[in-house]
């Protein structure tokens, strides 16, 4: 026989047993917070792994920063704005 054939038979849900399938989904707000706690304290000490590869090695950084401008040029909505140095910080430049 075709089991594929064969119309799948559905069992009877009633509202208890809704019920406890949503008990049995829903997680209480201690582990929850336990759940976030957790992923902050991996993703801090991740940042810190990544400072203290980007303070040994600054090119790192300058390769996120051009990756970062890379991605930015690709979202025609994106505004970049530049500080560029004015001509009387250059004049104060020359003059040490």
């Amino acid at each position: 026989m075709n089991r594929a054939a064969e119309p799948r038979k559905r069992e009877p849900v009633g509202i208890l047993h809704i019920i406890a399938r949503a008990k049995t989904l829903m997680v209480s707000p201690r582990t929850k917070h336990r759940h976030t706690s957790a992923a902050e304290t991996l993703a801090l000490e991740r940042r810190r792994t990544n400072a203290a590869a980007y303070t040994e090695h600054p090119a790192l950084l300058r390769l996120e920063e051009l990756a970062t401008l890379r991605q930015l040029a690709t979202n025609a909505n994106a505004r970049l704005y530049l500080s560029l140095p004015s001509d009387s910080a250059r004049e104060g430049d020359k003059s040490d």
